[in-house]
């Protein structure tokens, strides 16, 4: 009997609005005010170079690979959800924005992406580690796609009133908001190097280095 695939919750009409809301001017607010997603990107565009091959982990309408892909001169974005939605409205994005050819769509799974070891220089997440069950096996994906001394960063929901709000367990499978010490702890776990949590308003980024 064959494996059955995960699935995305962000199917259906869900999804469709969901890539509009993820993609609007209304995302970019709240994540200007509650998350801090501008300075969570300006550490991650001081990791480029222009060449990379740069992972985005639960990709969705392209908030954050769209961003690192203006960016690269030669390089790419490896685009990675479950949604096609999602991936339908990232492509369709990209392709208004010229910038098709730096990014590559890729449905799989968080913790199983199918790449090949070290061919990653760059693994990046933002708002989707709350949603997973099993964000240390994610993280250990991303860590064995990373080439040596490559970094893995994430930003997501810490464990804050806003953060309960937003990223709570609506799902009984999904983790819901992070504490700073369990996130270093997953990042440690997962065999990840000089590593560091730090909160950014109602969020916690992290990282860590192959």
């Amino acid at each position: 009997m064959p494996e059955s695939r995960p699935a995305s919750e962000w199917t259906g009409w869900r999804g469709r609005i969901g890539a509009r809301y993820l993609s609007g001017p209304m995302r970019k607010l709240e994540d200007r005010w509650f998350l801090g997603s501008p300075v969570f990107l300006g550490g991650v565009f001081a990791m480029l170079r222009g060449g990379e091959t740069v992972l985005d982990v639960g990709a969705g309408s392209g908030y954050c690979s769209l961003e690192i892909a203006r960016r690269l001169a030669a390089g790419k974005v490896i685009c990675l959800d479950l949604s096609d939605e999602m991936l339908g409205h990232l492509d369709r994005r990209a392709k208004r924005e010229g910038l098709r050819e730096r990014i590559q769509i890729l449905k799989a799974d968080a913790c199983s992406s199918g790449l090949g070891e070290d061919s990653v220089d760059l693994a990046v997440s933002v708002g989707v580690f709350h949603e997973l069950p099993s964000p240390g096996l994610a993280l250990a994906e991303m860590r064995r796609v990373l080439k040596p001394g490559g970094w893995a960063m994430l930003l997501d929901f810490r464990d804050t009133w806003f953060g309960r709000l937003v990223a709570g367990t609506h799902r009984a499978e999904a983790h819901g908001p992070f504490g700073e010490e369990e996130l270093s702890r997953l990042f440690l776990a997962a065999g990840f190097q000089n590593v560091r949590a730090a909160p950014v308003k109602h969020a916690l980024a992290g990282r860590g280095q192959r």
